[in-house]
Parts: C-alpha cells; sequence; structure tokens
C-alpha cells in the first residue's frame, strides 16, 4: 500500500505539473486494473485515495489543496467501472500476425533458440527489418506488457522477452545501417528514471535506416550526463522518450537544460511515447518541437522540423494522417 501511494503521489504531481487531470485519469485506469489482478478491491482503492486526499487537504495551502481534490475526484468519476484489461494485441489481420505469435510463445516458453529462428528465418525469407520491428517486437513486448498486467506472466519472462528482443535488434543492426548516410545526426534516449527502451531503439533504428547517423543512449540516462553528451556530439535531432506519466516532469526539466544551453540551441526536440498519445498537445507544454506516436510519423516529423517547418504547424501530425492517431 506504501508503494501504491508513492505512485499515486508521482503520477498526481506530474498530472498536476503539466496542468491535465486526463493524464492522472489515465494512470488510475491502469493502476485499477493492476491491483484488481492482484485481488485488491477497487472500494479499497477509492479510499486510499480518499485517505491521500485528506492528508493533502491538511499539509497544503488550501488553493492547491483544491486542485488536487479536483484531479483526484474528476480520476475516480471518469476511471469509475473502469479498471478492464487491454484487449490482446496479436489478434486480427494485423501484418505478420502469425510471426508474432509464434515469436511470443517461444519468449513466454523461455525457448531462446526458436524465438531467434524465426526472427532470422524470417528476415532471409525477404521481410523487411523494419516490418520485423514494428509488427513483430514492438506488438509483442507490448503483448507481454499486458499479460504482466493481467498477472498471466511474471517479471521474470517479461525481463527474458526483454533480453531476447534486443538481442536480436543487436543481431540485426549491421543490416540496417544504409551504405549512404543524410548528412543529419540524431541523439536519442530515455529521461532519467525510466528503464523502458524498445520502442525508443525502434525509433533510432528507423532513423539508421533513413541515413541518420544515430547515436542511441538507451534508457535512464541522468539529465547531466544527456546534455554533456549532446553537447559532445552536435546532433540534428534529440529523439526522448518518456513511457511513464511520472517521468513528464523530468522531461520538460531536460528540454529546458538543452535550451539554455548555447551549444545545444539549435538542436530540434522530438518527443514520443504514452502520456504524449493520451494528451494532444502535452509535447508543446514540455517545450518539445514535434511529437510522433510511431517510428514511421518520427521521420515525417522529423524531416518537416529539419526543413524548417515550425513545431506549432501540427508537428505532431502526418501529411497521410492528417492526425496523431
Amino acid at each position: 500500500m506504501l508503494r501504491d501511494t508513492e505512485h499515486h503521489l508521482a503520477n498526481l504531481s506530474a498530472a498536476v505539473a503539466a496542468s491535465s487531470p486526463a493524464l492522472f485519469s489515465d494512470y488510475l485506469d491502469w493502476a485499477r486494473s493492476v491491483m484488481a489482478t492482484n485481488r485488491v478491491r477497487d472500494e479499497d482503492v477509492e479510499e486510499n485515495l480518499a485517505c491521500l486526499q485528506e492528508v493533502l487537504s491538511a499539509a497544503l495551502p488550501e488553493a492547491h489543496g483544491a486542485v488536487t481534490r479536483r484531479f483526484l475526484e474528476e480520476a475516480i468519476r471518469c476511471s469509475r467501472g473502469a479498471g478492464k484489461l487491454p484487449s490482446p494485441l496479436l489478434v486480427g489481420d494485423e501484418p505478420h500476425s502469425a510471426l508474432a505469435g509464434d515469436y511470443l510463445r517461444a519468449l513466454l516458453e523461455y525457448d531462446r533458440r526458436t524465438a531467434t529462428r524465426l526472427i532470422l528465418d524470417a528476415v532471409d525469407s525477404g521481410i523487411p527489418i523494419g516490418d520485423i520491428y514494428l509488427h513483430v517486437f514492438q506488438r509483442c513486448q507490448r503483448e507481454v506488457g499486458r499479460l504482466w498486467q493481467a498477472r498471466q506472466v511474471g517479471e521474470a519472462k517479461e525481463h527474458f522477452a526483454t533480453a531476447i528482443t534486443r538481442s536480436l535488434m543487436d543481431r540485426l543492426s549491421p543490416a540496417v545501417v544504409p551504405e549512404v548516410d543524410n548528412g543529419r545526426r540524431a541523439v536519442a534516449a530515455s529521461v532519467g528514471g525510466e528503464r523502458h527502451d524498445i520502442g525508443l531503439r525502434v525509433v533510432a533504428d528507423f532513423f539508421e535506416m533513413e541515413g541518420y547517423e544515430t547515436i542511441y543512449l538507451g534508457a535512464d540516462i541522468p539529465t547531466p550526463d544527456l546534455i554533456q553528451a549532446i553537447g559532445d556530439c552536435g546532433p540534428d535531432l534529440l529523439l526522448i522518450s518518456v513511457t511513464m506519466i511520472a517521468h513528464l516532469t523530468a522531461a520538460g526539466s531536460l528540454i529546458a537544460a538543452v535550451r539554455a544551453r548555447e551549444e545545444c540551441r539549435g538542436v530540434k526536440v522530438l518527443v514520443g511515447g504514452h502520456p504524449f498519445d493520451v494528451v494532444p498537445d502535452l509535447w508543446r507544454r514540455t517545450g518539445a518541437d514535434g511529437y510522433a506516436a510511431d517510428a514511421k510519423q518520427a521521420l515525417v516529423v522529423a524531416e518537416r522540423l529539419l526543413a524548417g517547418s515550425s513545431g506549432d504547424v501540427e508537428a505532431g501530425t502526418t501529411p497521410e494522417t492528417g492526425s496523431a492517431e
């Protein structure tokens, strides 16, 4: 309960800082589903939140306490009856669903050899590496996360699936690098505290395929170290991943620090991750130049930004779809 309350506070703080009750409502949907699978009654969740607000009202100035009360009440109202698990992700007629299903089964059976053979055989058969990344690796990682949320797999299987997928991406990476680069450089990193980086790696490798020199730094990079790396590398573009609402404040601080450094002021900042999918204009509030929902869209938005288009001209949309969905 102490851990859950700390999570509530961290996500409430980030949502208040972003002036977005929708962010805390989204977090509460997730938290309720996780706690329901762990046999925590929904009434107990709401009682815990009521106790939390009672303490906040006593500890905070009146105006601030009113803000937290509004966020908590709206989140409870909007997510009441929610807490249901997301639908399975490997169903339907999406490309390479059969391969993704076979790969997922191998991962969940701790069968590294079969998982590896499936992917390498698929590449040898002519399936583009980009398709493997998007339709197999990314979908399977999300499905493993859903299964963890449903308490159908434990952290050991989740970590095994991530480790195998990461090792296969390393193995495929020589084929990702094109013979000719486009003269542009990008740095890709997650903010401090973030430990989910497969999605970021997919985006970084997609940029590599398009001729960018991509410096992939991975997850949980402290802001001072990341700022130093940006100054050393002199990139045209900074790709930032945020998967958890509680880390939005760190993302905003990072972007502000980038803007404050003279040698970094020409760098365009492109963000992505679940919180930005929840609130359409959240990327603007964090100070970024643009937002993309996936790797393909990130390339389109990056080209627009580096060509000189303003981030205010719907940088989070693509010409093909006209929206950020």
